[in-house]
């Protein structure tokens, strides 16, 4: 008696990985279909390529105004000396803006030193991910419209954190 033995390949189905691009098309695709007047007019133009954002110093807005101010404190010893040269007789206008002088030097030391840490302590790290996409749908009364869209997406690519117009330069 002859055994025959016959072994089954398994082919197991490997989808295709899913890159970033694709999940930030199919949230901002998904999330347009619940937040759009009429859902079913949708139609996508087009992404563009998916792009990080990183938390920059400049978007710190006590650093902006601490570096402002510290750049503003030579003009303001100027101008206060100036006006003691000119207020040369009247020694209690003369006092204030000597003591505007030394408030303004001590201004510089705390300025710079907060600038100094927040140099020292930034690290660049990315917030989340920034596309645009222009799409056609109907408005509110109707009529087929062209917008375009910055989409500014979380981190882990989970949710839409703002979606902005994109306003026309003409």
């Amino acid at each position: 008696m002859v055994t025959l033995s016959v072994q089954a390949q398994k082919h197991v189905y490997k989808p295709k990985p899913v890159t970033n691009q694709q999940r930030a098309e199919k949230l901002v695709t998904d999330y347009l279909l619940t937040h759009l007047n009429d859902p079913h007019s949708y139609e996508s133009v087009g992404f563009t390529h998916l792009d990080s954002v990183f938390y920059e110093l400049s978007d710190d807005e006590y650093y902006v105004m601490a570096t402002k101010r510290l750049q503003d404190i030579p003009r303001k010893i100027s101008w206060f000396e100036q006006m003691i040269q000119t207020l040369a007789g009247n020694t209690e206008i003369v006092k204030m803006y000597k003591d505007s002088i030394q408030k303004a030097k001590s201004d510089t030391a705390t300025f710079a030193n907060y600038i100094w840490f927040a140099e020292k302590a930034y690290k660049r790290e990315q917030t989340g991910w920034r596309m645009l996409h222009t799409y056609r749908a109907k408005n509110l009364y109707g009529g087929l419209i062209l917008e375009t869209d910055t989409v500014n997406i979380s981190v882990d690519l989970t949710e839409i954190q703002s979606m902005k117009k994109v306003e026309d330069s003409n």
